[in-house]
């Protein structure tokens, strides 16, 4: 009698990458992408075909709401699925020195976690699912909500200090945050001095904002393209959205 297969799947949206090792963790095929759907669980049975399906052991990661559908159809139809910590499938592809992640990399790292057996399985109850799916849900709720407020803050700030990005290539990091907090526009920054700029720069470990790049926020705010109409109330909006 055959061995088990155990098969690593690192899931994604719409496919996922897929890697096939034997007992001896020797890869059997070379990684392959799967759709997320019927067709692609057949496409991934019919590389295993001579394999029983009590003989595939899969595994993947819990990172995302992906994994559901694909560990639902998998259990149905025999096979046996194994739901990893993404933290533990991260620590073993590091133990194997793999300096790159890739699909491919992700994928075989799964399949030589759980061949192995070097892995602290996640038993998911039914009650447990749901509370995931949830959790899951009110995740991406935030993270959308995140998205849109980072873009309605960067449309007022092309609005009140157009020339601002340029300079700050990452306007939503501390530093950054901390001088949009104190001059939010064009005409705030204009008031503002080096020495104070610089005050905020060394407040940050790892910052490497220097003098020249407190001179340039002050000297383009002095020739901004914003036309400081409603200045008070546009600044007070950022700030407020900024928080």
């Amino acid at each position: 009698m055959k061995e088990n297969v155990y098969v690593g799947i690192d899931l994604a949206k719409v496919s996922s990458r897929v890697a096939a090792f034997d007992s001896q963790s020797e890869a059997l095929l070379k990684p392959f992408d799967i759709a997320n759907s019927k067709e692609g669980i057949k496409k991934l049975l019919d590389k295993l075909k001579s394999y029983k399906a009590c003989q595939i052991v899969c595994g993947m990661e819990i990172s995302s709401n992906y994994w559901e559908n694909m560990c639902s159809y998998l259990k149905e139809m025999g096979i046996e699925v194994i739901l990893l910590n993404p933290y533990q499938v991260k620590k073993y592809r590091q133990a194997t020195g793999a300096k790159i992640k890739t699909d491919s990399i992700d994928a075989q790292s799964i399949a030589g976690l759980i061949c192995g057996k070097k892995y602290d399985s996640l038993y998911i109850s039914d009650d447990t699912t749901l509370e995931l799916r949830e959790l899951v849900r009110i995740k991406h709720g935030f993270q959308r909500r995140v998205k849109d407020l980072k873009k309605s803050v960067l449309a007022l700030l092309y609005l009140v200090f157009p020339e601002y990005t340029k300079i700050i290539s990452h306007p939503f990091s501390k530093v950054s945050m901390e001088i949009l907090s104190k001059y939010p526009t064009s005409c705030h920054m204009k008031k503002a001095s080096v020495s104070k700029l610089l005050k905020i720069f060394r407040r940050y470990q790892g910052c490497n904002f220097s003098m020249d790049k407190a001179k340039e926020l002050i000297s383009a705010s002095k020739d901004s393209f914003y036309l400081r109409k409603g200045i008070k109330f546009k600044g007070a909006l950022y700030d407020h959205a900024a928080r």
